[in-house]
């Protein structure tokens, strides 16, 4: 019986002392906290859940609705290990404190502090109702991802089969056709009376406004591989002075192109995939590149100055009095200088922004891709205004007009959390949404409209790529 009673001792001062040790009781529960970068705040969360060999743990992001789970999480003192994440656990002051994963914030160590909460309610992503439907709705039979553009009232669309439409859109008739070699991701683009279109084959046509192949030039010489590597969907839009074309390829060559023959004048080599507008201000030429570049040329193709973002510039920039605006992968929708000085950023939390900005009566409207937003900035200092949850991903640039802003965008069936495709119009001052029409989900692992809306008369149009041209009347 006395042992009996020594070893009962012994047991429990053994338990005791490891569990004061590990103190392994006291993380289990939720945690929840704010993370800071640039005088931008969102919340953090991390529920743990014991099991056989440690922990499991939820990361919550409950300003977007999303939760990763992760197994097989330990922890030694007062250091927790999520694969090779690591953060701390502070158990006198009842803290969890590190830094967001760079898995989930690209370029910054952004850090955090966490404690007990209660865990707040995620909602399941779901397709919102249909409160307009469309007026008119044209049938091209391939797939538009391409922005469209307008001619003269009509409609111009290019398709991934290589065909660049001429439609009317009061018919819905077609009034002529144009059949390049390859694929046509990038947006029809009008200038004088020519029509600019780069295909995947490498080939950049200028075309009459009557359709007719004025001359072509070899930009690339194999045909562009997409998809597989980098999300990298769409071409670049030219630019154009008097008597230059300025354009970028998937090569990383950036082109000065001779405006009455096609014959390049010259070429600058960058090490990523060009995939933006080009900016023409004064004597410069200002892009991005998947490189995460911006770079600033003289008109003799010579370098004045690059600004490394860090991470791939996929959409166009904007001029905002001397400012150049751009978005990058690294989350930041940012503001140079013309000497390449950085004069003001915005920070989306979690999210690309490839749209191009959009500016209207002193307003900067944006979207973004993971977070699903539609955002309006000031655009002179980056302070937000207002910014919407679309549900889904809105790539392409927002048709702004003076009381609203039109937005599009994509459908993905294949993320964490589901994105839908959508048009939405919200009023430009405010942000409330007015209508929106949504696309039953469908099998394809993007779909949806890819591309900007466009205003013809009264009516909003919209390329899907469902080989659809949809008209909504504004």
């Amino acid at each position: 019986m006395k042992y009996t009673v020594y070893a009962i001792i012994f047991i429990v001062a053994l338990v005791t002392s490891c569990s004061t040790e590990e103190n392994t009781d006291s993380l289990v529960g939720y945690w929840q906290g704010e993370a800071v970068f640039n005088n931008q705040k969102t919340l953090i969360g991390l529920e743990f859940i014991e099991d056989s060999v440690g922990y499991e743990v939820n990361l919550l992001v409950p300003a977007y609705d999303w939760s990763f789970n992760f197994k097989g999480v330990t922890t030694n003192n007062d250091t927790i290990k999520i694969g090779g994440w690591k953060l701390n656990y502070d158990k006198e002051h009842q803290l969890v404190l590190g830094k967001l994963p760079g898995v989930l914030v690209p370029k910054y160590e952004i850090p955090f502090q966490l404690k007990k909460a209660e865990k707040p309610e995620l909602k399941e992503a779901q397709l919102l109702p249909t409160t307009k439907k469309p007026s008119a709705v044209i049938d091209l039979h391939e797939s538009i991802w391409s922005g469209i553009s307008t001619i003269e009232g009509s409609i111009l669309a290019a398709t991934t089969d290589g065909h660049l439409f001429r439609v009317n859109p009061n018919n819905q008739s077609v009034e002529w056709s144009f059949k390049g070699q390859g694929a046509f991701r990038s947006e029809p683009t009008v200038h004088e009376d020519n029509i600019y279109v780069y295909s995947d084959k490498g080939l950049f046509y200028c075309i009459s406004k009557a359709g007719q192949m004025n001359w072509k030039v070899q930009l690339e010489v194999d045909s562009m591989e997409r998809f597989a590597k980098n999300y990298d969907f769409f071409s670049a839009i030219p630019a154009f002075t008097e008597d230059r074309i300025y354009y970028g390829n998937g090569s990383g060559d950036f082109y000065a192109i001779n405006k009455a023959n096609g014959n390049v004048a010259w070429r600058y080599k960058t090490s990523g995939a060009i995939r933006t507008r080009p900016l023409v201000k004064d004597e410069r030429i200002v892009f991005g590149s998947f490189d995460g570049r911006v770079y600033a040329l003289n008109r003799d193709g010579e370098l004045v100055w690059n600004y490394d973002s860090g991470y791939p510039i996929v959409g166009g920039g904007t001029l905002y009095d001397d400012q150049l605006i751009f978005g990058s992968r690294n989350y930041n929708l940012f503001a140079l200088s013309l000497a390449g000085e950085m004069e003001w950023q915005y920070y989306n939390w979690f999210s690309w922004v490839e749209s191009t900005p959009v500016i209207k009566n002193d307003k900067l409207f944006v979207g973004s891709s993971d977070a699903q937003t539609i955002t309006a900035l000031n655009p002179a200092n980056g302070k937000l205004i207002w910014n919407f949850d679309t549900g889904g991903c809105p790539w392409a640039s927002p048709l702004v007009t003076e009381g609203n802003v039109y937005a599009a965008t994509v459908g993905n069936n294949s993320y964490f959390y589901k994105h839908f495709a959508y048009i939405i119009a919200l009023n430009s001052e405010t942000g409330e949404e007015q209508w929106r029409y949504a696309v039953e989900n469908v099998k394809d692992t993007y779909y949806g409209f890819t591309s900007s809306p466009v205003l013809i008369d009264n009516m909003i149009w919209v390329g899907n790529t469902d080989g659809r041209i949809y008209g909504f009347k504004q």
